[in-house]
């Protein structure tokens, strides 16, 4: 299986669904004590609890028009200790318009689309994170595209090249999960309240 680097695809979606009004997001006293515990290694090993499936949240997700990856597929993933978080994925290579026609007599148009979906394996490091945004989530897949949402915090984190993921943790987890992220990205933009 061929590896792609993150920064060589696009992910629309995740701008089309950049949809609403931001505030900045102030880092709380105990995501700040939790980082002040976290090594490399540490923040390694929090993240990769936090990325998968669990009775902390939905983990992680790529979901989008362009790039797809299930909250189940966690077969590839991993976070290393210098901060590389590599995945598996499926994305759109080949996307056309397979057939128009007219229909004069009505005024409507009638197009088919063609979608060829691959899968490769991805990787980026975490300290190229652009900017890490929070909302709360009912678990609902609209907003995201990703299945198996818990009802809690959705943090999307935005990458070089407008590229991104998701990651979905219950309220509680919130703190653990931004001091491991801000461990390897610590000159990050923050925001809250999007409606992506």
């Amino acid at each position: 299986m061929s590896k792609f680097s993150l920064t060589s695809l696009m992910i629309s979606a995740l701008s089309a669904l950049l949809i609403g009004c931001a505030s900045s997001y102030t880092v709380t006293e105990q995501t700040k004590n939790r980082m002040a515990e976290l090594n490399d290694q540490a923040a390694q090993q929090l993240l990769s609890t936090l990325l998968t499936k669990s009775e902390y949240g939905g983990g992680f997700c790529i979901g989008g028009l362009k790039m797809t990856s299930g909250f189940q597929d966690h077969d590839k993933l991993s976070v290393q200790e210098d901060g590389t978080l590599t995945f598996a994925a499926k994305f759109v290579a080949n996307a056309e318009i397979t057939g128009v026609r007219v229909l004069s007599n009505t005024n409507t148009v009638s197009i088919t689309t063609k979608k060829e979906w691959r899968k490769g394996q991805f990787a980026m490091n975490l300290d190229e994170i652009k900017s890490i945004r929070v909302k709360d989530t009912d678990g609902s897949f609209s907003s995201t595209f990703c299945e198996g949402l818990s009802p809690g915090k959705l943090v999307m984190v935005e990458g070089a090249g407008d590229l991104g993921f998701f990651i979905n943790v219950k309220d509680d987890q919130l703190d653990n999960l931004m001091a491991g992220l801000l461990h390897f990205s610590k000159n990050t933009s923050l925001k809250q309240g999007l409606g992506f």
